[in-house]
């Protein structure tokens, strides 16, 4: 049998086995609704910042950015085309807006991570990986060590993508932010000095502090803002609502990785921090796992979703997620290979940004937000059956294309 046919089922395989352990723990009552629900905010708290700090912060370096810039340039000209897809698709299905973002989230939003590493790991054990050799002496180790800090650039990227724009787009969306306010604004003319109350529902933005030629004074209390504090406080709110533990993480990664020599504080063997690097790698490395065992817990009690449109709506992600993205990044790859470094192991894992089901990380983004969790347990389930076949024949061919242009 074709090794990469084996090497392919092997990887997709492992993601559903331990969703089904969790579907399992969930069918025996060993995973509780309660249970469930403390374990989706210690992963997203905990697990999954510590995942990103060690691994981010480990394996990349400013130049290691700098030299591979093919990734960060396709991945957002891949993430743009799938937000387009998410658009197309909204208009096409009539979609109202928060359906129409939550397509283009699960669109957008791709597995690059685990289901990479996965395939990394299992091609390294087969002769399929020297198709993805750079020189004559790497070692298979060599070529998928190589390949693992391509791909956790994808996932520097993608983690900024997903905690940030994911979060934005999943967010609902309040009938009123701000109570209404009245336009006038009352006097009293009867203060024997010249004072008087100004009440929360009495301040328009127009309001004036001090008027031309007067002496008035305003006692405002505490609890009572000027229209100017309302828009201050509307610019901070929408620059940090957005902001959770996993993008704090990811953007500390990212500026540990900016200073020279960082890894002798703490990844080094006589490192002095290297105990609490240890520390964060070690309970960073349960993030994964128990997000699929979640997913698996939830997929048990799924219940039926109330979008008429959600059959539709799952069908048209998984086309342009399986099928039509790969497409436009294998043609993509295949017409500007002359322009950067001759990596086969770029090459591949560049295809593979543009390709797989949507990312287990919208699991998280839908509990974080508390909106459309059924929608995307219900897609992810689909996802992953389908991801087998459709990812194993991706696989084979990407390898075989490589091979034929190396």
């Amino acid at each position: 049998m074709n090794p990469i046919f084996i090497a392919s089922i092997q990887s997709c395989s492992q993601v559903l086995l331990v969703c089904f352990a969790g579907y399992l723990a969930a069918k025996f009552e060993i995973i509780t609704t309660d249970i469930k629900k403390g374990l989706s905010k210690l992963i997203i708290k905990i697990f999954l910042p510590c995942f990103l700090f060690a691994n981010i912060s480990y394996s990349l370096t400013i130049k290691t950015l700098i030299n591979l810039w093919p990734i960060p340039a396709f991945f957002f000209i891949f993430a743009s085309l799938s937000a387009i897809f998410g658009l197309i698709g909204g208009k096409l299905l009539k979609l109202n807006c928060p359906d129409t973002k939550f397509v283009v989230t699960g669109i957008i939003l791709n597995n690059v991570t685990t289901l990479t590493l996965g395939l990394l790991n299992g091609i390294e054990k087969t002769k399929a990986i020297w198709i993805l050799k750079w020189n004559e002496n790497e070692s298979p180790q060599d070529i998928v060590k190589r390949g693992t800090s391509y791909v956790l650039i994808v996932s520097l990227l993608a983690n900024l993508l997903g905690w940030s724009l994911g979060a934005y787009l999943l967010t609902k969306v309040p009938e009123k932010d701000v109570p209404p306010i009245p336009q006038r604004f009352p006097q009293n003319n009867h203060s024997p000095s010249n004072q008087f109350q100004v009440n929360n529902d009495q301040i328009t933005e127009r309001t004036l502090l001090l008027r031309p030629n007067s002496h008035i004074i305003f006692q405002v209390n505490n609890d009572q803002i000027t229209g100017l504090s309302i828009q201050i406080a509307r610019v901070i709110f929408f620059n940090f609502k957005f902001m959770n533990p996993p993008l704090y993480a990811a953007l500390l990664a990212l500026i540990v990785i900016t200073i020279p020599n960082s890894n002798y504080l703490f990844a080094e063997d006589d490192s002095p921090l290297m105990s609490i690097f240890q520390a964060i790698d070690y309970i960073g490395s349960i993030a994964i796992p128990l997000t699929l065992l979640t997913l698996g817990a939830q997929l048990y009690n799924l219940p039926q979703s109330r979008n008429e449109n959600i059959a539709s709506i799952i069908a048209y992600i998984l086309t342009c997620r399986l099928l039509l993205m790969p497409i436009i990044g294998v043609s993509v790859v295949f017409f500007t290979t002359s322009y950067y470094i001759d990596d086969p192991m770029l090459w591949f894992v560049l295809i593979l940004i543009s390709s797989g089901p949507p990312a287990i990380n919208c699991a998280n983004l839908a509990q974080l937000t508390n909106n459309y969790q059924d929608e995307f347990s219900a897609l992810l389930f689909y996802a992953y059956i389908f991801a087998i076949p459709f990812t194993t024949i991706s696989v084979m061919f990407v390898l075989n294309y490589i091979k034929g242009i190396v």
